[in-house]
């Protein structure tokens, strides 16, 4: 039975840059302070350096099954779906499009997709980029706007109005990573989240926040076989459609 004044609720699982395992060696009496410098490292911006400090892709397994479901299996799998879910779920369960798997193989596949050489209208003397830099928010040379809200009564009121938002949107797919919202609602993110999302809404970004807000993750949906069937396997994948995910941060800048 929780106390009173705590919450019953699980905590939060803690950010992947922090939660990597730790070096062989170490004793586990060690951990606390390996944690510790980790999150003094992620506070001082050096999130990069703690992500690729371990290689996520060689400790982990990949599925590469390509789900589908097989005519054989049909009533099966809608008696399975009807007892869970609505018939309208259950039916779009039926009919969906199976992901390839994120393997090096399907790689190629997704990049004959993707245009990847340079786009003229990106240049500095294009009537795009000119009409652009009239019309948005720009970043002057050697200034630096704060987001920082020094006046309490004004940051407190920022804050309880992106948390209210932020609570009654709680759900949704996990975005590329795997964050999804529910993630972020701990008393001692959400504040610091509902700042961000202000400084976002009022065009006060740094380069990095920018480079976070145009980062997606991609995957692909196998096509169709010639004979009008899905591959089931990732050899006889011959095209695939990319689809493309924003942070879970995006759902809540619009």
């Amino acid at each position: 039975m929780p106390s009173p004044g705590t919450s019953s609720r699980p905590a939060s699982p803690p950010p992947p840059t922090l939660s990597p395992p730790p070096p062989p060696l170490e004793l586990r009496s060690a951990l606390p302070n390996t944690l510790s410098t980790r999150s003094r490292h992620l506070r001082l911006g050096h999130a990069y350096q703690l992500w690729h400090a371990h290689d996520w892709n060689a400790k982990r397994a990949f599925d590469t099954t390509i789900h589908t479901i097989h005519p054989n299996r049909l009533p099966s799998t809608i008696n399975d779906h009807l007892a869970r879910t609505t018939p309208a779920q259950a039916f779009r369960r039926i009919y969906s499009v199976p992901f390839a798997p994120p393997l090096p193989a399907v790689a190629p596949l997704l990049l004959a997709k993707v245009p990847t050489g340079p786009n003229p209208d990106l240049n500095h003397s294009s009537d795009l980029v000119i009409t652009a830099a009239d019309i948005l928010p720009q970043i002057r040379p050697n200034h630096r706007r704060s987001a920082r809200i020094h006046d309490p009564t004004t940051r407190a009121s920022v804050i309880e109005t992106w948390s209210k938002a932020i609570r009654a949107h709680p759900g949704g797919a996990p975005d590329g990573t795997g964050t999804r919202t529910a993630y972020l609602l701990s008393p001692s993110v959400l504040p610091l989240l509902a700042l961000l999302l202000d400084s976002i809404r009022r065009a006060v970004l740094s380069p990095a926040h920018r480079h976070l807000l145009t980062t997606k993750t991609t995957s692909g949906q196998c096509k169709q076989l010639s004979d009008g069937t899905y591959p089931t396997s990732v050899a006889q994948i011959e095209a695939v459609r990319p689809l493309c995910r924003h942070s879970v941060l995006r759902r809540h800048c619009r």
